[in-house]
């Protein structure tokens, strides 16, 4: 998916509309109003159209009088569209967004608290990490959590013995990853691994999972002390070291998955989905060679996971139709049909509780099975790492030209990021 452009200022319209009811003589029923509702996702048809018309069907069936009106955009015209919808007035009913544009909707009155719509102990049903991290904000639930993918590791078993090293010795944490990449490449000759710099996210990332958080919940920054420093540099020599490939500075992720198909890489952590790329385009490599890892860890409590969000318009005719049509999506039942059908995780406790993610490693022979196994024995320690500040894409371009004028010489890596820092505090102050 092409990354979020930064959102424009506007002001959001809201109809009001006007039902008259029809009164009925002795004897008769008032006549039903149809309650009709939108739900808008990204890039499920054609794969997934029977699954999401089964699934409205069965809320249809279940409240009758209501209907469902499903629109799926494709991921190049997902967010014009929807900004378009939302000026005209013409919000969904019922969205599905991602971790990043969710709250950024919540600040602007887009989307609603869902807490008055919802059983008291709806947050219950999710795992905490997960919930908390992606969709609540200010103690407000603005979304329910639906489908994610958090990261495993896959390690090329014949890279790695180019470089000297067996199974036992395979790197658990990013730390040893960081210590043994320039050594692994005076071995191999190839990379142990790259940071693609190019999406700009990940610099915040790489703090954030060694437990350096960057900034407050309210954008401002707070690294401007020796913890941050030390472990910038420790990123910025590894990098002059030829512990990364040059080209980091600008490849993204989908260079990450060339270079690793291409057998230029002994290792690459992304999400179990991405499985199914590399068997397709390196079938001798994941055959022969694919060695599947838990994550790698950081010092961090948890690691990242990318969630998607189920969320309400403010401007919705039948609110509480959506926020319970928003509850069917995400309960367990559905969450677990919707996870058998792709290699995707639940954030429902309950459906993560099936036995297709309590498998035997051993007992399977597949790949992407295992590493659906693999990445829900990490659900209770997944969240959510960066969420979108109303200043990201400013404070992204700060700390991408902060690595830039390190790694090539241009200031000290400690310059580099105390010039960062005082670039990020102007954006942030400007923006108050």
């Amino acid at each position: 998916m092409k990354s979020i452009k930064k959102i424009g200022l506007f002001f959001l319209s809201l109809t009001v509309l006007f039902f008259s009811l029809t009164s009925c003589d002795r004897g008769e029923e008032p006549e039903t109003d149809k309650k009709e509702i939108t739900f808008y996702t990204l890039q499920l048809r054609p794969d997934f159209t029977d699954f999401i018309n089964e699934m409205i069907a069965e809320f249809e069936s279940e409240n009758p009088g209501v209907k469902v009106n499903w629109m799926d955009v494709a991921a190049d015209g997902f967010q014009a569209r929807l900004m378009s919808m939302v000026r005209r007035g013409e919000t969904p009913d019922v969205m599905n967004l991602s971790y990043d544009l969710a709250p950024a909707f919540f600040e602007r009155g887009i989307i609603i608290a869902l807490d008055d719509y919802m059983p008291e102990n709806i947050r219950d049903e999710f795992f905490p990490e997960i919930i908390e991290s992606a969709a609540i904000r200010n103690d407000q639930l603005h979304s329910l959590p639906w489908y994610h993918a958090n990261a495993i590791t896959i390690f090329n078993r014949s890279v790695m013995e180019d470089a000297g090293l067996e199974e036992e010795d395979y790197p658990e944490t990013w730390l040893e990853v960081y210590e043994m990449a320039p050594e692994f490449y005076q071995n191999a000759g190839k990379f142990l691994f790259m940071i693609p710099f190019g999406d700009k996210t990940v610099i915040r990332d790489l703090f954030e999972r060694e437990n350096i958080p960057l900034n407050e919940p309210d954008g401002k920054p707070i690294f401007n002390h020796q913890e941050a420093v030390d472990f910038f540099e420790k990123i910025i020599q590894m990098y002059q070291n030829r512990g990364i490939p040059r080209g980091s500075l600008l490849y993204e992720h989908r260079d990450e998955i060339e270079l690793f198909q291409n057998r230029e890489l002994g290792m690459f952590t992304s999400g179990p989905q991405f499985i199914r790329i590399l068997k397709e385009n390196a079938p001798v490599l994941m055959e022969e060679d694919a060695v599947l890892r838990k994550a790698i860890r950081g010092q961090k409590d948890t690691i990242h996971t990318a969630v998607h969000l189920i969320a309400v318009a403010s401007d919705s005719d039948h609110p509480q139709v959506a926020a319970d049509f928003a509850r069917f999506v995400t309960n367990a039942e559905n969450q677990l049909k919707f996870c058998k059908e792709a290699i995707i995780l639940p954030s429902n406790k309950k459906a993560a509780e099936d036995e297709i993610f309590q498998r035997d490693l051993d007992e399977l022979d597949d790949l992407e099975e295992k590493a659906r196994v693999i990445a829900a024995e990490q659900l209770p320690i997944s969240a959510l790492h960066i969420p979108q500040l109303e200043i990201s894409d400013d404070i992204n371009d700060v700390m991408l030209r902060a690595v830039h004028q390190a790694a090539r010489g241009a200031m000290t890596p400690e310059e580099a990021l105390m010039q960062a820092y005082e670039d990020w505090m102007a954006i942030y102050e400007a923006s108050k």
